[in-house]
């Protein structure tokens, strides 16, 4: 009996994909290792799953109605929900194990063990009813991937593990003996009438418009997008922000019998969030969270290793060059020693690091290229002595000075407006008269292009790590060079596309078919619906 509820609970529905997606990515880390996939796997993945899985949920009423205990029900929907995170990890870990990459095995187990904690707490709150609150759900789900990060960097994942594995357990324990036999579907006792004394304040006309432009939700996809642009990671900012974006189109469209244009909505529910992304940038490149773990150059790569002492100069992704026709140049320093970097073909193309020391060169040739690319970044000659030095006194690369912070904040929130553009497609006129399969289809046409955008150089370059952040980086260096120094030029060539972006979209929203019921401000779940 327990097994059948397994096979018809939405955990499990999404369990053999999410092994597969895992099972996928450890085949590429073990060819590529950077440091990706754990976080990949307890990062947007898992929190999509997780809302998709409905974990609030603890049975339905169709369930509660048969004759079978709380236990049996309550039982199959924790197993159903640890297959989800148990099962996707073991394959991870085999793969890893197999293809002699059991490093970060151990980093696997404290992602599941901490997920694993994360559900039982959800499931142990208000157990005698049917669901946990939808708030404490989608805080747990925050706190639970964001603890992630920090337990990683510990030095004894295992210990983690084991903590987090023993805390699950004496949760579980604890909610196992609470488990009612029956699960309560309507309140114990008559509600008290309460009066209304009518002497509170008046709210606002405007309040629910406000409400529902900024509902709840917004405070845990809000603070994650912005924090991810704060540290660098202004590729997956816009993400975590357009859901929130999602979620407003959501309770709005009761607006639509309201006389109030529909592009004065979109403006006053996307505007707010373009400038929260933009302060999140600003804010990690002035506080200098954005160059934590990102150096623009440093003697020594941890890939190479030198027999002669030598130390190898690595610099960002960003500075490194096109080989013309495919093959490498050969560097070579003003007293004749040469040296020819090291190809690294991606996507048909051939990249190089212009800066890179052989093992045989010698200490008088690294200091040499040491000195060219921090005349290229920071505008003049320096060894290491020197950049550090000037570090201090508050020197800065070109990447942080005012044009480029111009050009980069453009570029996220032109990645932004892309990503609201790809969300009010579907409203449009036109494509509701295309069939069910034919949407369906182009909407995931439309998801695998933007993550294989993102993700689709993993599968092709043998470099670690993603290369789409640092290209697009390049391009925006490309873009600086051959502007005006003049910054007004520079704000007017950034934002006037953003402005034309902005009034394509605002034009598409006031000609679009809102035809999806409308949702209350209050919940997440209420779009999800419950289980059948």
């Amino acid at each position: 009996m327990i097994l059948q509820f397994i096979k018809r609970d939405p955990a499990w529905k999404f369990t053999p994909w999410f092994t597969a997606a895992a099972a996928l990515g450890a085949l590429f880390y073990s060819a590529r290792p950077g440091g990706w996939l754990p976080l990949t796997i307890a990062g947007p993945v898992y929190l999509i799953l997780w809302m998709l899985a409905l974990p609030h949920q603890r049975v339905t009423f169709f369930e509660a109605a048969l004759p079978v205990s709380g236990r049996d029900l309550f039982l199959a929907r924790f197993l159903s929900l640890l297959a989800m995170i148990w099962l996707p990890a073991v394959a991870t870990v085999a793969i890893l194990l197999a293809g002699s990459k059991a490093a970060a095995a151990p980093q696997i187990a404290v992602v599941a063990t901490i997920l694993t904690l994360g559900t039982i707490i959800n499931l142990s709150v208000r157990i005698k009813e049917f669901t946990a609150p939808p708030k404490l759900t989608l805080w747990c789900a925050s706190c639970t991937t964001g603890a992630v990060i920090p337990a990683l960097g510990f030095r004894l994942p295992i210990l983690v593990a084991a903590i987090c594995g023993g805390a699950a357990f004496v949760v579980a324990a604890i909610a196992w003996r609470s488990v009612p036999k029956t699960f309560q579907s309507a309140p114990w006792d008559v509600a008290t009438p309460r009066r209304n004394i009518g002497n509170a304040a008046p709210s606002l006309p405007w309040w629910p418009i406000i409400r529902s432009l900024f509902p709840w939700q917004s405070a845990l996809f809000i603070p994650v997008g912005t924090l991810f642009a704060a540290t660098g990671q202004w590729i997956f900012a816009p993400m975590y922000l357009m859901m929130a974006y999602s979620q407003t189109r959501q309770t709005t469209r009761w607006t639509l019998a309201l006389p109030i244009s529909s592009r004065r909505m979109f403006a006053a529910s996307t505007i707010p969030m373009l400038l929260v992304l933009a302060f999140g940038a600003e804010f990690g490149a002035l506080s200098g969270m954005a160059r934590v773990g990102h150096d623009l150059i440093r003697q020594g790569d941890p890939e190479h290793f030198r027999g002669s002492g030598a130390l190898d100069v690595f610099v960002n992704r960003a500075f490194w060059r096109l080989a013309p026709g495919g093959q490498v140049p050969v560097i070579q320093a003003p007293w004749g020693e040469r040296f020819q970097p090291e190809p690294h073909p991606v996507l048909g193309l051939t990249l190089y690091n212009p800066y890179a020391v052989g093992e045989k060169n010698s200490f008088a040739f690294e200091d040499w290229q040491f000195s060219r690319a921090t005349e290229y970044i920071y505008g003049r000659a320096m060894t290491a002595r020197q950049l550090a030095e000037g570090k201090g006194q508050g020197l800065t690369p070109i990447t942080l000075r005012p044009r480029m912070q111009i050009l980069t904040i453009a570029a996220i929130l032109a990645s932004a407006l892309f990503w609201v553009w790809l969300i009010e497609l579907f409203s449009w006129q036109w494509l509701g008269r295309l069939s069910k399969t034919a949407r369906t289809a182009l909407t995931y046409s439309a998801m695998l292009i933007i993550i294989g955008g993102v993700f689709g150089d993993l599968l092709v370059s043998k470099l670690p790590g993603s290369l789409s952040q640092p290209v697009l980086e390049a391009g925006l260096l490309y873009i600086s060079r051959h502007l005006p120094a003049n910054l007004g030029v520079v704000a007017l060539v950034a934002f006037l596309p953003l402005a034309a972006m902005f009034w394509l979209i605002g034009f598409q929203v006031g000609v679009a078919e809102n035809t999806q019921p409308v949702q209350q401000p209050q919940s997440l779940f209420d779009r999800l619906g419950s289980r059948p």
